[in-house]
């Protein structure tokens, strides 16, 4: 099971990256959801609250890989979600939020 998670991973990594026009619109329909449900309440609507320790995602330097290896497993105060969400939705909400959160420069 330890394997096969990473390969599950890396196979929709590989599926996104090949997709040149950017990321799917249900899957972030999909991670919109997921966030929602699992991660407004500390991080708020913008992604910018930073309730109980949470990080401010508009400021986050993280790849989709490092915010699934953050979800999976948790940071600090943050619970791991490994065995609450799907690989499915934990690759889509890490998307989501990878697309959405974004300070202006």
């Amino acid at each position: 099971m330890k394997i096969l998670f990473p390969l599950i991973s890396i196979c929709f990594i590989i599926l996104a990256c090949a997709n040149n026009s950017g990321p799917d619109p249900e899957v972030l329909a999909k991670g919109k959801a997921v966030y929602a449900k699992y991660c407004v309440a500390c991080h708020g609507q913008d992604g910018a609250m930073a309730i109980n320790g949470a990080k401010d995602l508009n400021i986050s330097t993280f790849t989709v890989e490092e915010r699934i290896a953050i979800i999976n497993e948790g940071k600090n105060m943050m619970t791991g979600f490994k065995k609450v969400l799907k690989a499915e939705e934990i690759d889509a909400v890490a998307q989501f939020t990878l697309a959405n959160f974004k300070k202006e420069e």
